[in-house]
């Protein structure tokens, strides 16, 4: 319901943690925005959001989560 009432209110953009909730929002709100937020991801879930779900945005708080983040994601595209 949360979801439902945001999206009603205009929101297309959401903070999510983790792959299920990156599969709720996609439902509840196809073409939605998501960042990965998590400050620790594994390296399958970071693979699994940007290259199942088109997540292209994740947070990071040590060098060696951006080198994960790289290294789960192939490294940056232009």
């Amino acid at each position: 319901m949360v979801i439902e009432t945001l999206v009603a209110s205009g929101v297309r953009s959401f903070d999510v943690a983790s792959i299920p909730e990156i599969e709720l929002v996609q439902q509840v709100a196809p073409g939605s925005r998501l960042a990965f937020m998590h400050p620790v991801k594994s390296r399958r879930a970071i693979a699994q959001a940007y290259f199942d779900h088109g997540v292209k945005t994740f947070s990071l708080d040590t060098h060696e989560e951006l080198a994960k983040i790289i290294e789960a994601t192939g490294g940056p595209r232009t």
